[in-house]
């Protein structure tokens, strides 16, 4: 039994097999561009509107994440998270979201007391809720 797990641990160390990736591509298939966008995007917030429950409009360029439809500029993203995705067409294109916007834990990731974490984002996230959009020109 030691001679086979003494070998099955080598053949593991020594694997120069190629891995699957597509597990960590998100709804675009360009995880990276993706998780760049999402991690350069959330180092900047959007100005919150000074009241509660006021409108907010962002513009920026449409993209797909794995939590909902995104907007993202230079400066910041938004989560549009009452819509699942864009539209193929929209996807890349420059757009403008109004909607409510609200900073929210809701999607963070949680750690159980063995320390797994489940899947989530860092928090802090940025929703814009009953959103209207259109393409900008």
């Amino acid at each position: 039994m030691r001679i086979f797990l003494a070998l099955m641990v080598t053949m593991t160390l020594a694997c120069n097999c190629k891995h699957d990736d597509t597990a960590t591509k998100g709804p675009t298939g360009t995880p990276e561009k993706e998780a760049k966008a999402e991690a350069k995007a959330s180092d900047e917030a959007p100005v919150a509107p000074k009241k509660e429950k006021e409108r907010y409009t962002f513009e920026g360029e449409a993209a797909n994440a794995k939590l909902s439809a995104m907007v993202h500029n230079d400066k910041s993203m938004v989560y549009c998270i009452e819509m699942q995705e864009w539209p193929d067409d929209v996807v890349g294109q420059k757009v403008k979201v109004t909607g409510i916007l609200e900073t929210t834990d809701q999607f963070k990731a949680k750690v159980d007391k063995d320390g797994a974490i489940s899947q989530g984002s860092a928090g802090g996230d940025r929703v814009l809720r009953d959103v209207q959009w259109e393409l900008v020109k």
